[in-house]
């Protein structure tokens, strides 16, 4: 009951849907709802991995994972599939974290590959069909 004050900020996610600037074909909505939910996501398994790589690396012997600054910083790495190596978990926990932020990160990568790979077809579709009409 206390969190709910809180979360209702997140009715304004509903008036973005609503907005007109969104066409109302059916794969522009499909990828405008893909947006609309794969940010939010995203942004809180960031932050929420941070958080828990500090958690299980702050005082492990031997973890160069000590301040929320690295956190983040090796958050966006491992996202990102980049993996500089200059930052790494050296505890149980920490690495189950690291498992569930690289696929977190594949995830991501897949979605965003798979909406750019729908406008393209959608793009394709209409202008082979404009074609079409002109003959």
């Amino acid at each position: 009951m206390l969190v709910l004050p809180v979360l209702r900020s997140l009715r304004l996610l509903r008036l973005v849907t609503g907005l007109s600037a969104f066409p109302r074909s059916p794969g522009t909505a499909m990828r405008s709802r893909v947006g609309i939910y794969v940010t939010p996501a995203t942004v809180l398994l960031v932050f929420l991995a941070s958080l828990s790589v500090l958690d299980a690396e702050r005082h492990a012997p031997g973890a160069n994972i000590a301040s929320f600054g690295n956190a983040l910083w090796w958050t966006f790495v491992t996202i990102a599939t980049v993996g500089y190596g200059d930052f790494t978990p050296v505890t149980i926990e920490g690495r189950l974290v690291t498992v569930a932020i690289m696929l977190g990160g594949i995830a991501l990568i897949g979605a965003v590959t798979a909406t750019v790979a729908s406008w393209v077809v959608d793009r394709v579709a209409d202008l082979t069909r404009d074609q079409g009409a002109d003959k």
